[in-house]
């Protein structure tokens, strides 16, 4: 089950014409518990009040969708659990039918579970959304419209990590990328998901016997689509150093060489 096309828009339960009734009158009309049987196949079974569903009640849809909790007034408001029929599930807070404040959505195809808070059936505030049944590859941070944005932390299945802002589903704006199998870091400017402004990158070379500090060469300057292009400072471990312009990761123009001791 896809859950950013979710259904729940389409399931205005107030529209259903009812074709069986069978429970409890009062000053008749339906009150108390009872079990509707709408035409098309749509079934509920809970409380009714003053004719209308009102309370807690199990509501299922002709094509196996199911809802099961709060009723108010005809609508499905309140807090509650939808199945869908390949088992995937939420739990949580829900108004007219959309997913809205706080709950919990877990895709049994999908192998995701999102804890947090939603806005009119998306993902929207505050959450965590988890990609794998291990955990080990999560974002936790801000949501807009079903996508990351804002401030945010995603640790990949590989172990990196990136922690900074999100903006659309992608790393844009300030932030810190660590690569782990490699002892890369990145600490700067992004842009639809690469290196773009100004920032440094580190890399970490494996301690040597002897030395008291590790090793690694770095670049701190500008950046563009994820390549060193501009003006920058490259440090080399051995205590080189490149000074001038780059194009897409290569040394370009007027440069100035040198060795810090």
């Amino acid at each position: 089950m896809d859950e950013n096309n979710s259904p729940f828009c389409d399931r205005n339960i107030t529209k259903n014409i009812i074709e069986r009734y069978t429970g409890s009158f009062v000053n008749g009309e339906f009150d108390g518990n009872g079990e509707v049987v709408f035409i098309g196949g749509h079934r509920y079974e809970g409380n009714f009040k003053a004719g209308a569903m009102h309370g807690v009640g199990r509501y299922v849809w002709n094509d196996g969708l199911i809802y099961q909790g709060d009723f108010g007034n005809n609508t499905i408001t309140g807090h509650g659990q939808y199945i869908w029929l390949d088992g995937s599930t939420y739990q949580g807070e829900v108004m007219e039918g959309l997913r809205h404040g706080n709950g919990t959505f877990k895709s049994q195809s999908a192998c995701c579970m999102y804890t947090g808070e939603w806005y009119m059936g998306k993902r929207h505030g505050k959450g965590r959304m988890v990609y794998d049944d291990e955990e080990k590859s999560y974002y936790d941070g801000d949501w807009q419209d079903n996508l990351q944005h804002g401030e945010g932390t995603r640790v990949y299945s590989s172990g990196n990590t990136y922690k900074g802002a999100w903006v659309r589903g992608r790393r844009h704006g300030q932030g810190l990328m660590k690569w782990w199998k490699t002892n890369e870091l990145y600490r700067g400017d992004w842009k639809d998901g690469l290196q773009d402004g100004n920032g440094t990158h580190m890399w970490t070379i494996n301690p040597v016997p002897g030395i008291q500090y590790p090793l690694g060469n770095s670049y701190s300057g500008s950046w563009a689509k994820g390549q060193r292009h501009g003006y920058g400072v490259f440090y080399y471990a051995d205590g080189a150093k490149y000074e001038g312009e780059w194009d897409n990761n290569l040394k370009h123009g007027m440069v100035s060489l040198g060795v810090d001791f």
